[in-house]
């Protein structure tokens, strides 16, 4: 039940991904995710030096033997394609996300390089251009997610099965999902996989701190804010001072570059990495509302899996009464 195209054309075990998060899913989150059977991405970003990003790489690789990839996100638009081309191949790493703004000759150079692509989208627009330029799979962002890559608030009921109808490739829905009710319905929509990015950020193997995640326990589904809504990116946060200032400052019209200039200097910062919620912006999805606990990766995918067989057979069950 648990075997799609995805997870037969990408090599995992269980059609679960891990979405990349900077200063979170490191070398431990990534090949605890691979060990369990789901893909883990290793994020390449602006914060690090590519020489640490090289080492996350390596270090990651020497953790498990199984698929993961790596994930560019905003770097996507100023890597040095060839060098990390190298690089991946050095370590026997064929998977890349990319975001759905990189440009199409990006895509076009790792797929001559032999490398699969996973290509982040929030439309059917996206989606559908991402399958013509030669993306191997999409991953769609909907409404419940933490980051956006439109903004066309549009949810995983309605968002998910639009894409499935338009694209003849894999596709990974993302945006509330933690578990094996989730994965079944994600499967039942017509998607390939889920992806997780904040049920994975509350995991013993993520480098969040400890702090934030005992916090994030205690926070309910009504817990987040959407930010940045005047621009086409938005982001999903934590409702704190910081992201709480920043809905007040959209909500008086302040002066576009302004508020940008706060929501940069506010994600400079991270809560994950400091533990200090009063200071910048802890993007999360809705899906915090039904976290509960802290699970190894292993016990987490575990469970989804169980759960997701445990359901199946009840629908079976039921259709056959």
């Amino acid at each position: 039940m648990l075997k799609t195209r995805f997870t037969h054309s990408f090599g995992i075990d269980v059609p679960v991904v891990q979405q990349a998060m900077p200063g979170v899913s490191g070398p431990d989150l990534v090949a605890a995710v691979a060990e369990a059977g789901g893909l883990g991405l290793v994020p390449v970003n602006s914060k690090l030096s590519f020489d640490d990003s090289v080492a996350a790489l390596q270090q990651t690789r020497l953790k498990t033997h199984r698929s993961f990839g790596v994930s560019l996100g905003r770097l996507s638009q100023t890597v040095n394609v060839d060098a990390l081309c190298d690089v991946l191949e050095r370590n026997n790493i064929s998977i890349v996300e990319i975001s759905a703004r990189s440009p199409f000759s990006l895509l076009e150079t790792l797929k001559s390089r032999g490398h699969r692509v996973i290509n982040t989208c929030g439309s059917v627009r996206q989606a559908k251009d991402s399958q013509k330029a030669g993306a191997d799979a999409v991953i769609i962002e909907c409404f419940e997610c933490a980051g956006h890559r439109t903004d066309r608030d549009v949810g995983a009921q309605v968002l998910v099965p639009a894409v499935v109808d338009a694209l003849r490739i894999p596709i990974i829905a993302a945006g509330g999902f933690v578990d094996g009710r989730g994965l079944v319905s994600a499967l039942a929509l017509g998607a390939d996989a889920i992806a997780m990015q904040t049920r994975f950020l509350i995991t013993q193997e993520s480098t969040a701190h400890d702090a934030v995640k005992g916090c994030l326990l205690q926070s309910y589904e009504t817990d987040t804010l959407l930010v940045r809504t005047s621009s086409t990116q938005h982001l999903r946060a934590l409702k704190t001072p910081v992201s709480e200032k920043s809905y007040r400052m959209e909500r008086r019209l302040i002066y576009r570059e302004n508020l940008e200039t706060f929501i940069n200097d506010a994600t400079a910062t991270s809560p994950f990495e400091t533990g200090d919620l009063s200071q910048g912006l802890a993007s999360v999805g809705q899906s915090i509302g039904r976290i509960t606990d802290i699970p190894t990766v292993h016990d987490l995918i575990q469970r989804i899996v169980s759960e997701a067989d445990c359901v199946a057979a009840r629908l079976q069950t039921q259709s056959t009464s």
